[in-house]
């Protein structure tokens, strides 16, 4: 299965259309690790057609993002979330607590641990738990607009510049 993975979007609305172009074309499911913004950029994701999964994060004020996100057809909780995709765990954080991504990858109870807020983007496997940062999709911090997609037959990802 093909995990099209996004975070930090901060309503560039250019910058999330890319990306979900490019997910309707290559994944199954989108996982957003946080910071959408505001709720008319979650309707965005309607385009893909397949279900989103995720986390709110730091600068997410806006309940309403979930409510759309669920729609269509995932979940979207606050602040942690967990799915099951192709036998594979999946862990979910906004990450602003480093300590918390690297405690859950130390559990060894996720093969996938999924984050955003850094903006950085992050591919390591670590004890076979693969940790993934798709970086932002916003391009404000870095100025590249970046998502990852995961593999989880190999449990492999790559990160790709929308």
């Amino acid at each position: 299965m093909k995990i099209g993975v996004i975070s930090d979007t901060h309503d560039n609305l250019d910058a999330i259309r890319r990306a979900v172009s490019y997910f309707a074309k290559n994944t199954e499911i989108i996982i957003h690790a946080g910071d959408v913004i505001a709720p008319f950029s979650a309707k965005i994701f309607r385009e893909a057609n397949i279900p989103v999964y995720g986390v709110l994060g730091n600068n997410d004020g806006e309940l309403l993002t979930i409510e759309i996100f669920n729609k269509l057809g995932g979940k979207v909780k606050r602040q942690f979330n967990t799915l099951t995709m192709d036998n594979r765990r999946i862990a979910v954080m906004h990450g602003e607590m480093a300590e918390v991504i690297e405690a859950l990858i130390r559990s060894k109870m996720y093969d996938i641990v999924i984050s955003g807020h850094t903006h950085d983007t992050r591919i390591e496997k670590k004890d076979g738990v693969l940790h993934v940062n798709p970086g932002e999709n916003c391009g404000y911090l870095t100025g590249k607009s970046t998502i990852a997609i995961i593999d989880t037959a190999t449990l492999t990802a790559e990160i790709i510049e929308v």
